[in-house]
């Protein structure tokens, strides 16, 4: 390789000379065998760019794999041969996707319940390459590249087809319930190495985007942004049924929380509240717990909406944690939130603090489903959730309002009895 790698040098002059490498990934999926190899792995390629150390070649590494975390050299004594050092180690990967490309077609819903519809919804998030699956008798396969090219009847199977990546929900595996959660709740995951491990897996077979690779600590940088699409999906998976959605917040807890693989709680709760808000949202559309199963987060291919006065409810009980005494304000109070209708399916970060919220930004929140989560240093507020009361057969902004949110982490546990 040095002779070809001179010529380059020498007909760029002192410009260096690029090479990109496609599929890099595969170059790093092949099991360890002492036999001799067919094809090319990372190892040796990593040895082909040290060969040609004194020339002034610049090699990048492309894939749209999801997994390009897989190209970092690995530590340890293995192969240490084709180690990079110096100025020859690697740059951390810089990932880059589009996002909301189709938005621009969806045409903008002229009612409040339009924007519940799955048809409208679907245009938001990344474009993805999807395989449906088609249940009549026979399982066909058909690969599309964006969300919108699907039916509506289409997308709910195939966006949970996408984020559990099997057909069937397992709440016993961590991974699944990692993804549903993640979806819906902005889990943060720290930064052991089991953290890293299941964020290399739910960034290659979950859904979850990976943003960058701190080199030094092998340490990967994730999120999951906001994706109507999977957030329904996670939501109608949760409320399949009442006993799976509980066995689903043991497993958080238990083997993703207690266990360090996620940041507990956030400064004052957030995460806890976050939780306690959704949990109420889902249980909303039956306050019986017994026929929730039977009562799915979509109906005839768009998302449920529930007024306010169910949600506070459902969220802290019909008395609403009040006494007798106060039994006329409830009632007024319950009266007054049955006008107001709510429309979140997940939580979105905000990283400024929020010191005006227009209508239209209201309305693209409605449109969204996203309940916003602000910054830590917000002051008065912390989490603003949408409402809209009025004429469901047209949309006004003035009728878009906010149920505002404070949340103060107690010094002591609560009684059960609460």
């Amino acid at each position: 390789m040095k002779e070809p790698a001179k010529k380059l040098v020498e007909l760029c002059g002192n410009a260096p000379f690029i090479i990109a490498i496609d599929d890099c990934v595969e170059l790093n999926l092949g099991r360890i065998s002492m036999e001799p190899q067919e094809d090319i792995s990372l190892p040796a390629l990593h040895r082909m760019v040290k060969a040609g150390e004194e020339d002034n070649i610049w090699y990048i590494y492309m894939d749209t794999n999801s997994g390009v975390q897989y190209t970092l050299p690995r530590r340890g004594e293995r192969a240490s041969s084709s180690r990079l050092r110096d100025a020859f180690s690697p740059l951390p990967p810089f990932p880059y996707f589009a996002f909301d490309v189709m938005a621009g077609n969806a045409q903008k819903p002229s009612t409040p319940h339009g924007a519940l519809n799955l048809a409208y919804l679907k245009h938001f998030g990344r474009p993805v390459s999807v395989f449906i699956l088609h249940t009549s008798r026979v399982l066909t396969k058909e690969i599309v590249q964006y969300w919108s090219t699907l039916r509506a009847e289409d997308v709910l199977p195939a966006a949970k087809l996408k984020l559990i990546g099997t057909e069937s929900f397992n709440h016993g595996k961590t991974e699944q319930v990692f993804a549903i959660l993640s979806s819906r709740l902005l889990l943060e995951l720290g930064i052991t190495d089991a953290a890293n491990r299941l964020a290399m897996t739910a960034v290659s077979g979950h859904m979850r985007i990976l943003t960058g690779v701190t080199s030094a600590e092998e340490i990967m940088n994730t999120c999951s942004p906001s994706e109507p699409m999977l957030a329904i999906a996670a939501a109608s998976l949760l409320v399949a049924s009442p006993s799976s959605y509980k066995a689903v917040i043991k497993q958080l807890v238990k083997e993703l929380i207690l266990k360090g693989l996620v940041l507990e709680r956030g400064r004052q709760g957030e995460l806890l509240a976050r939780i306690l808000l959704m949990m109420a949202r889902d249980f909303a559309i039956s306050p019986d717990p017994k026929t929730m199963g039977a009562r799915s987060f979509v109906r005839d291919e768009a998302v449920r909406m529930i007024t306010l006065d169910t949600f506070l409810t459902t969220l802290l009980g019909d008395e609403l944690g009040v006494g007798d005494e106060s039994k006329s304000i409830r009632d007024d109070l319950l009266g007054w939130a049955k006008k107001h209708k709510l429309n979140f399916t997940h939580f979105l970060q905000v990283n400024d603090n929020i010191h005006e919220l227009t209508p239209e930004f209201l309305e693209y929140c409605w449109n969204r489903g996203i309940a916003l989560t602000c910054a830590y240093n917000q002051p008065l507020f912390d989490i603003l959730i949408v409402t809209y009361h009025g004429d469901l057969t047209q949309i006004e902004r003035s009728k878009f309002g906010l149920l505002v949110i404070q949340v103060k982490l107690r010094i002591e546990a609560a009684d059960r009895g609460l």
